[in-house]
């Protein structure tokens, strides 16, 4: 009974898996799905070997970013130079 249980509750885990597939319609209709605005960029301290990592909009902001932030190194608000 309990590996019976089992396999009903990994069929389930399945079509829950199926159901949430956002690439489901590429196989079945050939869509592709809505490219992401937002790409993760790498932000390097100009006074450290520091960095964050944080996400930016492509279209609004096509330049590089430059912002002052917290460098825990140096212990002071520094500029931050986005990098690939």
């Amino acid at each position: 009974m309990e590996l019976a249980s089992s396999l009903n509750a990994s069929r389930k885990k399945d079509v829950a898996l199926k159901l949430h597939n956002p690439y489901a319609n590429v196989k079945k209709y050939g869509v592709q799905p809505m490219a992401s605005k937002r790409e993760k960029i790498k932000l390097k301290s100009s006074k450290s070997h520091y960095h964050y990592y944080t996400m930016k909009n492509k279209t609004s902001t096509p330049d590089r970013l430059t912002l002052k932030k917290y460098d825990p190194i140096v212990r002071e608000k520094v500029e931050f130079k986005e990098t690939k």
